[in-house]
């Protein structure tokens, strides 16, 4: 594989947006439209309005329950 070729996710899970637990996901799906409020590496935190089916290429530290409105999220690995 080439330096700077895209893998596709070969795992993904269900994730339950939480204010102090740390995920580990190399992009989120988003289902249904809404917010989601991420927190980066560098403990930035950013709200993010998507619509339905939406694929944030982002790897969060964390997916915040405050400000989060969308559902069906799923992390992918």
């Amino acid at each position: 594989m080439s330096s700077g070729e895209i893998k596709s996710a070969v795992r993904w899970s269900s994730i339950t947006p939480n204010d102090s637990v740390d995920v580990e996901y190399r992009a989120i799906w988003v289902q249904s439209a809404g917010d989601i409020a991420l927190r980066d590496m560098n403990d930035n935190d950013e709200t993010f309005t998507v619509q339905d089916s939406t694929l944030l290429p982002l790897q969060p530290k964390r997916v915040l329950a405050t400000g989060t409105t969308a559902t069906g999220i799923k992390g992918l690995n």
